[in-house]
């Protein structure tokens, strides 16, 4: 049986209004400087409208969550 891999979720509520990002990373020891995030942002408009958006425009495991707010989201 080999070694299962580590699944590390952050959310942040409070680094944009209205946003909320959320990363996953395979490890138990994550660094937020490390380009292997998966990020998106899920934006609620006035209306409760509900956007998702990954950065980039994928679902790729290569962001830096401490850049989480300066990326381009899609």
């Amino acid at each position: 049986m080999g070694i299962l891999p580590s699944l590390t979720v952050k959310s942040d509520s409070t680094t944009s209004q209205g946003c909320i990002y959320v990363g996953s990373v395979n490890s138990l020891t994550p660094d937020v400087d490390e380009a292997n995030w998966t990020i998106k942002r899920i934006t609620l408009t006035q209306d409760n409208d509900v956007t998702i958006e990954y950065a980039g425009g994928e679902a790729t495991p290569k962001y830096k969550w401490s850049e989480r707010a300066t990326l381009t989201y899609k």
